[in-house]
């Protein structure tokens, strides 16, 4: 289960094929990465890529932001979650990690790719990561393009 957060108003939670506040309308990848030095940057490049970027500075700022999607609708879940075409996380962050952002998606029927970033690969995190369907592993430092192109072939295979 994800957290129990307040709800804001359900006119902020994005549809499928309907803009999120602020972009354009095209495929949703959510950015989530607390080094706002890796964010900015990530976040620009896939805009010039042409995705919609909605960008968060923790797991728990991407909960929040979620929340009202995810508890104010009414079963199924999934189709809710259909709004977000990707996510694209980092793995260690204050709060909820990526991996707990993932597990808890996954487990409210959200089924998207997901692109996880770290500096931290150990073989244990690697393990944790391939249980998981649909996410693909990029270790940081990495070349801002390897990003798009590895979000291309999540998207591309899903």
């Amino acid at each position: 289960m994800i957290a129990s957060i307040a709800h804001p108003s359900p006119s902020t939670c994005p549809k499928r094929n309907g803009p999120l506040p602020g972009v354009p309308a095209a495929p949703h990848v959510l950015v989530v990465e607390d080094d706002v030095d890796i964010r900015e940057p990530l976040a620009r490049a896939l805009r010039h890529e042409g995705y919609a970027v909605h960008t968060f500075g923790s797991g728990s700022e991407l909960v929040g932001y979620l929340g009202s999607c995810l508890l104010r609708s009414s079963r199924p879940r999934p189709r809710m979650l259909r709004g977000f075409d990707a996510i694209v996380t980092d793995v260690r962050m204050p709060g909820i990690s990526g991996i707990g952002i993932v597990q808890g998606l996954r487990a409210e029927g959200w089924s998207q790719p997901v692109v996880v970033m770290s500096a931290f690969a150990d073989e244990a995190l690697r393990r944790r990561i391939d249980r998981l369907d649909d996410v693909a592993f990029v270790a940081k430092p990495f070349e801002i393009e390897e990003i798009g192109r590895t979000l291309h072939d999540l998207m591309l295979h899903a």
